[in-house]
């Protein structure tokens, strides 16, 4: 078997189709990740032959740490092929490849489902989700929604929530990689409702992402949603007018730390 780095001398439709096959993402969803948004990040794989039989990328990220930013990776998308599974060759590759990623960023990050797999390897939860409804009796009219997603206003947004909420880490990101990453959102056909201070990214599964300025214009946002929508969030909401769910689900993990919080906002 062959370890390759990057993109060069690979059969790139192989390695989409086992991300496909892995993951079951919608085809632009993928198409994206495999073509403008492939910049982003490393490819890692291993072939048998012309036969791909894993796959995995390190997006590069930066998180604002109690004011300095730091270079930061995230592993998304480890998939092996079906048939060479069972067989240790993730867990062979995972434990050098974060021998060989550790030295060039200050922290490592990894995005999975089934976390089992990685329980094994140091890495501690960093980021939890938060699940609520907003209360019957507390949804107000809606303010006026913007038509079109405003990516400029949508970062700032972020950048202002960020500071608001007194974040001490948290994911930093410019307008031109915010608006790589809503583009990519819509892509799953995920939905960004926006008014002038607030944004959701709205899924099959509800509130996925928020950030707002002012917490009353962002119940009047949630509001233009159905009452039965649950909210995903990086807060436990005031329980005044939401109510919680007493649900928690993990959404990112840190390698080699313990008891960090990080706002990390990232789906990708």
């Amino acid at each position: 078997m062959e370890l390759k780095k990057g993109f060069e001398n690979i059969d790139l439709v192989k390695v989409q189709e086992l991300y496909d096959k892995a993951f079951k993402d919608p085809k632009e969803f993928s198409d994206s990740f495999f073509g403008s948004y492939k910049k982003y990040y490393d490819l890692w794989t291993i072939w048998d032959g012309d036969n791909i039989v894993l796959m995995t990328t390190l997006v590069k990220k930066r998180i604002s740490q109690n004011g300095n930013k730091i270079k930061a990776g995230l592993i998304v998308a480890v998939a092996v092929a079906e048939e060479y599974r069972g067989k240790g060759i993730m867990r062979d590759f995972m434990n050098n490849f974060l021998n060989e990623v550790r030295p060039f960023y200050d922290q490592i990050y990894i995005q999975a489902t089934n976390w089992d797999l990685y329980k094994s390897f140091g890495f501690h939860v960093c980021t939890k989700k938060y699940k609520s409804k907003l209360k019957k009796d507390q949804f107000l009219k809606s303010n006026d929604l913007i038509e079109k997603t405003n990516y400029n206003k949508c970062n700032r947004i972020y950048n202002d929530y960020v500071k608001m909420m007194n974040f001490e880490n948290f994911t930093y990101r410019t307008t031109k990689e915010s608006k790589q990453i809503l583009k990519m959102a819509l892509s799953c056909g995920d939905k960004i409702i926006q008014s002038y201070d607030c944004y959701l990214i709205v899924s099959s599964n509800g509130v996925t992402d928020y950030a707002y300025k002012d917490f009353k214009n962002f119940m009047r946002l949630i509001s233009t949603l159905p009452q039965d929508t649950v909210i995903w969030g990086h807060e436990i909401l005031d329980k005044r007018f939401f109510n919680y769910l007493d649900e928690i689900k993990i959404e990112t993990k840190i390698l080699d730390k313990e008891n960090i919080d990080v706002h990390f906002a990232e789906f990708f």
